[in-house]
């Protein structure tokens, strides 16, 4: 937590030397905050996309969520090959009927190296009550290999980005996956092509 006070005061003096932000964007010597590597998509939930139980299919949100994921990961790798090393955990808090409105949030919030961790938030609104906020989001946190080795770290802003932050860099601590591996997949992956 040290580190992450340290990287702020250090963000900070950073803009304080370079004249803050100019026209609503930050210097590119700057590190990048997650807000740099979020992106979202919504969808509207069909008939086709249900379950045995009428409500949404739930490998529907593992795909969308993925592919959001995947695009993050890539957006930030700057277009280097990435592979998909898993997923730390899926949480579906609130079941999606039809007809209503799918929100997905997807969040780069650690990188190490040779990983990266980008968590999605699913949020469900209804359309019978457009103005109810969603309580409950569904979770989603895909791990991503890649040679991130030449991009900076990302920096957290908000309290909840700071959170996910911590969480991401305590399972990358604890459960991986570790560099030799993403190495390894990486280069077998390199040597398949050729």
């Amino acid at each position: 937590m040290q580190e992450l006070h340290a990287i702020h005061r250090h963000r900070a003096l950073q803009r304080e030397q370079e004249g803050l932000i100019i026209d609503g964007t930050t210097s590119s010597s700057c590190a990048p905050t997650v807000r740099e590597y979020t992106f979202r998509s919504s969808r509207v939930i069909f008939p086709e996309q249900r379950n045995v139980h009428g409500k949404l299919f739930g490998g529907f949100v593992m795909s969308e969520g993925q592919s959001l994921a995947q695009y993050t990961a890539t957006f930030f790798a700057m277009g280097k090959p990435i592979v998909s090393m898993g997923i730390d955990e899926a949480i579906f808090l609130q079941p999606v009927a039809l007809g209503d409105m799918v929100t997905f949030t997807a969040r780069l919030v650690h990188a190490t190296a040779t990983t990266c961790r980008v968590n999605v938030t699913v949020e469900v609104r209804d359309p019978a009550a457009p103005s109810r906020v969603p309580v409950r989001p569904n979770r989603l946190v895909f791990v991503f290999g890649g040679d991130f080795s030449d991009r900076p770290q990302v920096i957290p802003e908000t309290y909840q980005e700071i959170l996910m932050h911590v969480d991401a860099r305590r399972r990358h601590a604890v459960e991986g996956p570790w560099d030799e591996e993403v190495q390894g997949i990486l280069q077998e992956l390199a040597s398949s092509t050729q």
